[in-house]
């Protein structure tokens, strides 16, 4: 062996250490600069071109968002879920009274809207145009009672009510059905809420506090603020702007209803 050779591979690790401790420094310093906010790297990583006159301000409206955001996420963080096995048994029904029909999510728990108070909200989409019966409804309601699975089931004037073995409640509602009248309101899928954070947290925040109010009539003032006032994920990533604004909103609501 070649001593050359082997001092000449120390120097190179030797080399190839020093250079990746220097790395690894930077990164760290580049990380701690990033989180500190008197650092202009802190705002550029953030999306400002530089430090802005105001940044205190800035710091404390980050800091109340974040205890905004962690706030709505919690109504809904102990929400209990239906169970597999429940589910698995709505489906077996389905497909034995009206077969090749589809069960979709809806509702507040689709958007992400829900709170630990929301129910389950399904939409059966009928094959070929297909209309249901009110003796399919019984079918469906008596084949749910009997299955062990699922703790209560009854015909609701519009929907299909159940509920699982801890209480949690779902409702199916049919895309047509012959005992509909005329006063019968099929929700329809708004995409407004999909992977719109900021819009979801100022409702479940809304729906917290305020649970006396229907939850489609907060998620439509939510909707009605963000479009009027432009808010969006840049100028309110949390919601809390647009929950602030609700809170006004739901007050006129109130008094309109008792007026």
């Amino acid at each position: 062996m070649n001593p050359n050779n082997t001092q000449g591979s120390g120097r190179g690790s030797g080399s190839s250490v020093a250079l990746f401790a220097a790395a690894t420094d930077a990164a760290h310093r580049n990380h701690s600069n990033q989180k500190n906010p008197n650092n202009p790297q802190y705002w550029s990583s953030r999306g400002y071109p530089e430090r802005p006159s105001s940044y205190e301000i800035e710091i404390a409206e980050r800091k109340a968002d974040g205890a905004f955001q962690h706030h709505a996420q919690m109504v809904a963080a102990s929400r209990p879920k239906l169970r597999p096995s429940a589910n698995e048994a709505v489906q077996q029904v389905i497909q034995q009274v009206v077969p090749r029909a589809e069960l979709r999510k809806q509702g507040s728990r689709a958007k992400g809207t829900d709170t630990d108070k929301s129910d389950y909200d399904f939409h059966l989409r009928l094959p070929d145009g297909q209309t249901l019966h009110s003796h399919q409804r019984e079918k469906f309601v008596q084949l749910l009672q009997s299955d062990p699975r699922i703790s209560n089931a009854r015909a609701g004037h519009a929907a299909i009510k159940f509920e699982d073995d801890q209480g949690v409640r779902g409702e199916i509602m049919p895309s047509r059905a012959s005992y509909h009248d005329k006063g019968v309101v099929k929700e329809k899928p708004d995409a407004f809420f999909i992977n719109n954070a900021g819009a979801c947290n100022a409702v479940r925040y809304v729906k917290g506090q305020h649970p006396e109010v229907k939850g489609h009539v907060v998620e439509k003032i939510v909707k009605d603020i963000s479009e009027r006032f432009g808010y969006d994920r840049k100028s309110d990533p949390a919601g809390r702007k647009r929950a602030e604004e609700a809170e006004e909103e739901r007050q006129r609501y109130l008094s309109t209803l008792r007026s």
